[in-house]
């Protein structure tokens, strides 16, 4: 840009006739150098559309204020190219004579010195007397030159103004750029309006995607805005313009309407519908901080519980404080799993069938800074190939895997030992493609027997894979090295057994106390919570020989239905354990006897192994 906003008056000696020269253009020259072909100007056409759809009314209203003079208006691209012309129908053949027609190039190449040739080249506003073009049939003119800019200022056009220079004065060019102010406003007004709009798509999207409802009103109260959701709560699909106090009757208050005043974040009915419904709502304030009106969210309470089911079964559920025993090795184990809570590294636990991996794992996840993110867990034992696959990385279509739901959280992968070595590879692979990409933070915590080495030494557990997931180490001891603990164990699972069944604590024999105290556990923490389990179920009246000696409690294989009456959760496990027995641990075939889908008999016996 110069620092002169118009360039007017006689132009310097030569300063653009040396380029018109260089260009092989002569003073005699009766036409304009350059035409666009048809297939060119059709291209132009194509980019410069919208300009000349804007600009054509502001030249109309241009030339009805100079039509009396016989002057000439032109629309050109930022080339110089003329794309819309207006004039006397007695100019246009003169004009067609020399070629200054539509798709004609008035760049200094093409045309010399003019109006345009000088706009372009100073990116100012141009007014040039006749004798100071370059070409002699252009002499009869003097043209004004005002370019068109975008919001960026940068030019995306130009508009001329041609006539008899007798004609002419300086408010002429001051018409062309007006004009092409005018433009340039127009084409900022109908920008904002397509943001405008834009915003209006994106929040009615994001308004009608929400599981809850979103109401506007004006500060009497008056509908402004809503969304689908609240219009089926309120049971109206036209409530714009409607009182918002009609809709509510208030189940504490028992008034029979409320005032915008009094809809706050408290329960209230629907008057239209039996639907309880919870309120929140918030004022909307001007730019001087004036309430102008109301944002009110509106939630179905029966899916606010639906909602926090689904949030509340990606919690952990388990803390230091669940941790039963006092022994040191347990006192150890705790201490040392608090220590690497909040480290970044997965962690390997370790331990025999029953021991409390599970649970150790969500101990250290609830106590990390990780806790109040997700705790996802997926086991390995319990899953075909392709189910555990598709669970851990879901799919493209719909269905998020355990790794994409642990974001930020914990993933738990239960029986690591028994993952398949195609499924170590892929999640090997997975792993590393997470690790280089930033977005994606979370830890793995995976159990497994204590002979995981020994399978990665006998070449049938990925090296990689089990360096990777065994940055840091917890082994979980087995009952029989902890028995010191068992009394506390004991206490705790009558007292939650019993309040689970609905009784009290049964008084335990002492013989029946004492065997408890010395048996030896083979499934470890577990095996004793099905025992104390049994031993409510009767009353604390056993034989601890009769059904514990041969693990009766573990895998009963049948009831006497004249002697003891079981829950149907109990007869449920007996029936799903000796199934499995009998289909050889193959789940297609045992679901297939029980009449249930596989996945409802993995997600039976994983509640059964918790």
């Amino acid at each position: 840009m110069t620092d002169n906003l118009f360039f007017t008056g006689p132009r310097p000696p030569n300063l653009f006739d040396k380029v018109s020269a260089e260009a092989s253009l002569r003073y005699s020259e009766s036409t304009i150098k350059r035409v666009l072909s048809p297939t060119e100007l059709v291209d132009v056409f194509e980019k410069k559309k919208e300009l000349i759809n804007i600009t054509k009314p502001f030249l109309y209203e241009l030339y009805n204020l100079v039509s009396s003079t016989g002057f000439m208006i032109h629309l050109l691209d930022e080339n110089g190219i003329i794309l819309f012309q207006i004039c006397a129908p007695d100019k246009i053949d003169i004009m067609h004579k020399h070629r200054i027609q539509v798709g004609s190039d008035m760049s200094i190449n093409s045309a010399g010195t003019n109006a345009v040739s000088i706009s372009l080249a100073k990116n100012t506003p141009c007014q040039i007397e006749a004798k100071d073009h370059y070409l002699d049939f252009l002499k009869k003119y003097t043209c004004s030159c005002a370019p068109i800019r975008d919001e960026q200022d940068n030019i995306i056009g130009f508009i001329t103004l041609s006539g008899d220079g007798k004609n002419m004065h300086d408010h002429t060019l001051g018409l062309v750029v007006a004009a092409a102010n005018s433009v340039k406003n127009h084409m900022l007004y109908l920008d904002s309006l397509k943001k405008i709009e834009q915003i209006n798509s994106v929040t009615y999207s994001a308004t009608e995607s929400v599981p809850f409802g979103i109401i506007t009103t004006n500060i009497d109260g008056k509908i402004v805005s809503i969304n689908s959701y609240a219009k089926n709560l309120l049971n109206d699909r036209s409530p714009i313009n409607q009182n918002i106090h009609q809709y509510f009757t208030s189940n504490e208050t028992n008034e029979d309407t409320l005032t915008i005043e009094n809809i706050d974040s408290k329960t209230h009915v629907l008057r239209y519908s039996s639907i309880p419904s919870l309120f929140q709502t918030n004022p909307i304030l001007n730019d001087s901080g004036i309430k102008i009106g109301y944002v009110i969210l509106l939630y179905d309470t029966k899916n606010l519980i639906e909602v926090a089911s689904k949030a509340k079964s990606l919690l952990s559920p388990h803390t230091f404080n669940d941790v039963i025993g006092n022994s040191t090795v347990m006192r150890n184990l705790v201490s040392h799993a608090k220590q690497i809570s909040d480290g970044p590294d997965n962690i390997l636990i370790e331990g025999e069938d029953g021991v409390g991996k599970s649970m150790i794992a969500a101990c250290i996840h609830n106590y990390s800074d990780r806790g109040k993110f997700p705790f996802v867990d997926i086991d390995c034992r319990l899953s075909s190939d392709n189910d555990l696959l598709k669970g851990l990385l879901g799919n493209t279509e719909s269905v998020q895997g355990k790794i994409d739901l642990a974001k930020n959280g914990t993933l738990l992968i239960k029986n690591i030992d028994c993952m398949s070595a195609s499924i170590q590879s892929k999640l090997y692979d997975h792993i590393n493609l997470s690790n280089l990409n930033t977005a994606t933070n979370f830890r793995i915590i995976s159990t497994a027997q204590p002979n995981l080495q020994l399978l990665v030494q006998e070449n049938k557990f990925n090296i990689e894979l089990f360096y990777e997931l065994s940055t840091v180490n917890v082994f979980v001891p087995p009952l029989r090295e902890r028995q010191e603990d068992i009394p506390y164990l004991i206490n705790s699972y009558l007292e939650e057994t019993s309040k689970q069944m609905k009784k009290s604590p049964p008084d335990l024999p002492q013989h029946l106390y004492d065997r408890l105290l010395k048996y030896d556990y083979p499934s470890n923490v577990f095996e004793l919570k099905k025992m104390i389990e049994r031993i409510v179920e009767l009353d604390g009246k056993i034989d601890f020989d009769a059904e514990f000696k041969s693990n009766h409690h573990m895998v009963r294989s049948q009831v006497d239905f004249s002697k003891e009456t079981l829950p149907l959760v109990k007869l449920e496990e007996i029936a799903i354990i000796n199934a499995l027995k009998n289909s050889n641990n193959n789940y297609a075939a045992c679901a297939k006897k029980l009449c249930i889908t596989r996945a409802t008999l993995y997600n039976k016996v994983k509640k059964y192994d918790e």
